[in-house]
């Protein structure tokens, strides 16, 4: 886990424009920072801290807005099974349907393996 680490508003800018650019040039110019500043607090290990704990943030929230749109999206992939007018169409939608069900059952089958793995660790 962790930890809440409090940096310097510079710092914290950076942080920020790492999470946005699309480049790490972009985001030293965005933050007013040269790649060798960016480099020596990468060395630092509250600076990684926060930088993880914000990309750990970005993905939690990408994870709850996937989760909520999820039954939804799974609801129409059903309708376009049901009612395509296209034979082509309808064998797509059902190949979709296969192909994330077993992502999905594969997903769940490696974090029960992982799961089981870790508890026979710690004994």
């Amino acid at each position: 886990m962790l930890k809440n680490v409090e940096l310097p508003g510079k710092k914290k800018k950076m942080i920020g424009a790492l999470m946005t650019c699309r480049t790490i040039g972009e985001a030293c110019e965005m933050a007013g920072v040269t790649r060798t500043t960016l480099s020596r607090w990468l060395a630092d290990s509250n600076f990684r801290d926060a930088l993880k704990q914000s990309q750990n943030d970005v993905l939690q929230e990408s994870v709850r807005k996937l989760l909520a749109g999820h039954d939804r999206a799974l609801d129409l992939l059903w309708e376009i099974i049901e009612n395509a007018d296209s034979d082509t169409v309808r064998r797509q939608a059902i190949n979709d349907w296969f192909t994330q069900s077993n992502k999905f059952r594969e997903s769940v089958l490696l974090e029960e393996r992982i799961s089981a793995l870790e508890e026979r660790l710690k004994k």
